[in-house]
């Protein structure tokens, strides 16, 4: 995870339509609308399992968005071993 302004990124493998693996980079907010809804830097840890609801890039690469930190905007959903995060 990078946990730094202006946004936080995550880094996560997981097997694609084919079974193959494919890399994924998702964006968040910045840190402190992400400490908001639950998260600190120490959220992830190197095999975690995670589940994520994002908005994938137009061009279908493996890149996603977590949407906005506004209250009145759809929010997007992150499991993290079990524990939900919105």
């Amino acid at each position: 995870m990078f946990w730094s302004n202006p946004h936080v990124f995550v880094k996560l493998d997981g097997k694609g339509d084919s079974g193959n693996m494919v890399h994924w980079i998702v964006e968040g907010q910045n840190p402190v609308s992400m400490m908001a809804i639950g998260w600190t830097k120490n959220t992830f840890k190197p095999g975690d399992e995670v589940e994520i609801d994002a908005m994938q890039a137009k061009n279908g690469n493996p890149v996603a968005f977590l949407g906005s930190a506004s209250p009145t905007a759809p929010r997007r959903r992150i499991v993290i071993n079990g524990k939900q995060f919105q």
